[in-house]
């Protein structure tokens, strides 16, 4: 038995996939509007290793969040994997209770028999 969750690493994915594209659109937006002079080609020469290293910096961040997740994920798991032995050792133990109260149902219908079997027994003699 599992979590019955889906997995968050597609989303995860699909976040990093386009956070790239927006710091580069993000920063050449600020540069463009700071400096409307700057060249094409310079404004791009000039804002990569910005969009490289804080691509990075956020890579370590999600790549964080991921692990996390994944530590979720198990220990969730090993919890309901616990709770679900707990639960068929609980079964089990009502089964056998109720087999004991059956036994014990029994031989209370055996002793009321018997009692009354004396009590006439005692009537008649």
């Amino acid at each position: 038995m599992s979590l019955d969750f889906h997995y968050t690493c597609p989303y995860i994915d699909r976040s990093l996939d386009g956070l790239k594209s927006d710091i580069d659109t993000n920063l050449t937006d600020i540069v463009t509007e700071c400096c409307p002079l700057l060249p094409e080609f310079k404004l791009n020469e000039f804002i990569k290793p910005y969009v490289d290293s804080l691509y990075e910096t956020f890579l370590d961040s999600f790549e964080t969040v991921r692990s996390l997740n994944e530590d979720m994920r198990s220990q969730a798991d090993t919890q309901i994997n616990t709770l679900a032995d707990e639960k068929e050792q609980l079964l089990e133990d009502i089964r056998i209770l109720e087999k004991e109260k059956q036994d014990l149902v029994y031989d209370m219908n055996d002793l009321r028999d018997q009692i009354e079997d004396l009590k006439s027994r005692n009537y008649e003699g």
